[in-house]
């Protein structure tokens, strides 16, 4: 289970959820939370062109987006900036196709942090 949730855009936090992050904000949570905690493992649902994604360091980062919008130049860019993006695992599937094809990659490297921004449809995100 992951260690942080964060609701955003209006969404009243469900129970266990830390509360709720502006856009612009939340980099900087999520990054102080890993470093604070030494978690390891950052999973993004919804990555779209990377904005949030990219800055975040991580030792595991896995990004699932059924079409990524990050260009070759933010890729290089952003893998200079922060060499953990070359270690980063990019899966362009949707949310629910990830979780079942990639249970075995999920049970190795068990997500501690997760950010769910895909669909924003609550339906959709109960799943993820």
């Amino acid at each position: 289970m992951p260690k942080l949730a964060i609701a955003t855009r209006g969404q009243d936090p469900p129970d266990g959820v830390v509360g709720r992050v502006s856009s612009m904000n939340r980099r900087a949570l999520i990054q102080k939370i890993i470093d604070k905690k030494g978690l390891g493992n950052y999973l993004e649902i919804g990555v779209r062109r990377g904005r949030t994604f990219l800055p975040v360091r991580a030792k595991k980062k896995m990004a699932v987006d059924p079409e990524f919008k990050i260009s070759i130049k933010d890729k290089v860019a952003w893998s200079l900036k922060n060499p953990c993006n070359l270690r980063a695992e990019y899966f362009e599937v949707g949310s629910d196709e990830f979780f079942v094809e990639q249970a075995p990659l999920l049970d190795r490297h068990r997500p501690d942090v997760v950010l769910v921004d895909g669909l924003h449809l609550f339906e959709q995100s109960l799943r993820d």
